[in-house]
């Protein structure tokens, strides 16, 4: 599933997803989001440093937090 992403855009997907977590008005940290994406909080800041590598990810974001796909993938 890691391919499903340019790997040049990984990085990219996690700057904007931590921007836009940090936005929220309901999920506006790491812990809220991590409970919501069903994920530890461990996971939440390898997105952040690593990058999204999933488009499945991207999605089930853009789902919680109400927010078109393309906002994480593109800013």
């Amino acid at each position: 599933m890691a391919d499903c992403i340019n790997p040049e855009r990984w990085l990219i997907c996690g700057r904007n997803l931590k921007k836009l977590v940090k936005n929220n008005p309901v999920y506006n940290t790491q812990e809220k989001f991590a409970e919501a994406m069903d994920v530890d909080v461990r996971t939440v800041r390898r997105w952040y440093a690593d990058g999204v590598k999933s488009l499945f990810i991207v999605r089930k974001a853009s789902i919680i937090l109400n927010i078109p796909d393309t906002e994480i993938l593109f800013g």
